[in-house]
């Protein structure tokens, strides 16, 4: 049964990864427009900060779900929740804010 659930819980994990977008060179340089030192590198370890430390207390939505102005209120306390450090929160944020302005007209929630 121990293994039946861990399974599970792999399966689900995998899930969640695979619908949160993976950077590309091209939103590195839409990051850039932003950030001028963003380097792939830094999306992705936003990107797995992501998943690794927010869908441990609950689904990480696709980040095109939010507007910037909402993530903005988000990350705050979410931050401050998952105990990420300085570094950890801006990686984060630029791989949310890059996702999201990148692949989303969405301006308004």
């Amino acid at each position: 049964m121990k293994q039946l659930l861990t399974l599970c819980g792999i399966v689900i994990l995998a899930g969640c990864a695979t619908a949160i977008p993976f950077p590309t060179d091209n939103d590195t340089s839409f990051a850039q427009q932003r950030w001028p030192h963003t380097a792939r590198t830094d999306l992705h370890a936003g990107r797995k900060l992501y998943i690794d430390k927010c869908s441990g207390c609950h689904s990480a939505k696709p980040p095109a779900l939010y507007s910037e102005k909402k993530w903005n209120e988000i990350l705050p306390e979410m931050n401050e929740k998952a105990k990420l450090q300085n570094n950890e929160a801006e990686l984060l944020k630029k791989y949310l804010i890059t996702m999201t302005n990148h692949y989303s007209s969405n301006t308004s929630n």
